[in-house]
């Protein structure tokens, strides 16, 4: 096994705005190359659908995303809804919780702050 890869469309037919966040995310993906607290951008590319250009965002895969810890999804009547997952429940009811979540949040902020140097 090589590197694996996470590919993020942006469907850019739903506005202008939608294509303007992805050239940001890009954006700031080119200029926080190497950053350890971010996650690792390739590259950004088009891709022509007849009338449509699908922007299309490339990273590497870091593993599971924050949102699969936090969160789990439920399924009803086709409608996805999420609520708080069994990580965060854990963490939330657990004596020692509060330290795994200052880290989380630590973590959270020094990758912030890395947009700030």
């Amino acid at each position: 096994g090589g590197e694996e890869y996470v590919l993020k469309r942006l469907f850019v037919e739903r506005g202008e705005a939608v294509r303007l966040s992805g050239l940001r995310e890009a954006y700031f993906g080119v200029m926080m190359r190497g950053v350890f607290h971010v996650c690792r951008f390739v590259e950004s590319f088009e891709e022509e659908r007849g009338e449509a250009h699908d922007l299309w965002l490339v990273f590497c895969s870091e593993g599971l995303s924050l949102t699969h810890y936090l969160y789990e999804p439920s399924v009803d009547d086709g409608m996805v809804t999420y609520h708080p997952g069994a990580f965060w429940r854990k963490y939330r009811s657990s004596p020692h919780g509060h330290r795994g979540i200052r880290e989380l949040m630590r973590q959270l902020l020094e990758g912030g702050a890395s947009c700030h140097e």
